[in-house]
């Protein structure tokens, strides 16, 4: 830098000064975004994971769902059967079990 355009040496040293400043934020600013990237990746894993583990619910409680109406059929269709013998039994007068 010529000394000669009106700029004396504390203003270069102020100059540079501030130029170190404006390095350091920066780096902080850098630093601030590996940061949040890595709490990023953290918080996107955790959400796949809870994504997961509801659908892993959601899944069971179809099965338990399920299981229930097949309960449900068979005792209803055993019931059914029940009465069918009785009516038999009333109707013949004998006994079909």
């Amino acid at each position: 830098m010529d000394f000669h355009d009106g700029r004396g040496p504390e203003e270069l040293l102020s100059l540079r000064s501030a130029l170190n400043e404006k390095e350091l934020e920066l780096i902080e600013l850098r630093e601030q975004h590996v940061q949040l990237v890595a709490r990023s990746q953290e918080a996107r894993t955790n959400w796949e994971a809870a994504l997961a583990s509801k659908d892993r619910a959601i899944s069971q409680l179809e099965e338990a769902l399920e299981a229930r109406q097949r309960a449900i059929e068979t005792l209803v269709a055993s019931n059914n059967t029940e009465q069918l013998v009785e009516q038999l039994e009333e109707r013949d007068g004998q006994c079909w079990v």
